[in-house]
This record gives C-alpha cells, sequence and structure tokens, in this order.
C-alpha cells in the first residue's frame, strides 16, 4: 500500500503541534511551581500538567512511529 508522502508531513506536524501542547502545560506547571511551591493545590496542579506533557509527548512519539515494524 502506497501512502502519499503528504501524509507523513501532515501527520509530523499535527505530532509536533501535540508535543508543542505537551510543553506549554509543562511550562505553565513549572512558573506555577516555582511562584508558591508550598501550596497543595499548586503541586496538584504541577502533577496534572507533567500527566498531560507526558501523554501529549507519547502521543506525539507514536504517531511519529509510522511503519516502524
Amino acid at each position: 500500500m502506497d501512502i502519499p508522502v503528504s501524509y507523513y508531513i501532515w501527520s509530523s506536524a499535527a505530532a509536533l503541534i501535540i508535543f508543542g501542547m505537551g510543553m506549554t502545560a509543562l511550562l505553565l506547571g513549572v512558573i506555577n511551581l516555582s511562584r508558591n511551591p508550598n501550596s497543595r493545590s499548586v503541586r496538584d496542579m504541577f502533577a496534572i500538567f507533567v500527566s498531560v506533557f507526558i501523554w501529549d509527548a507519547g502521543y506525539a512519539w507514536m504517531s511519529m512511529c509510522h511503519g516502524s515494524d
């Protein structure tokens, strides 16, 4: 099955956007944590942002692995 090259370009662009969203979440978490590290809610939100980063980075990485059997 021959898939057009443009499919891979759009897929890679989407993966980079998803990874950028994960990096933004991680950056927001670090900024909030650095402003008030003693707050329980800020630490919980940081944990959520780290989870979002891991999810988005993993999803972006998996979507870049087309046909890598």
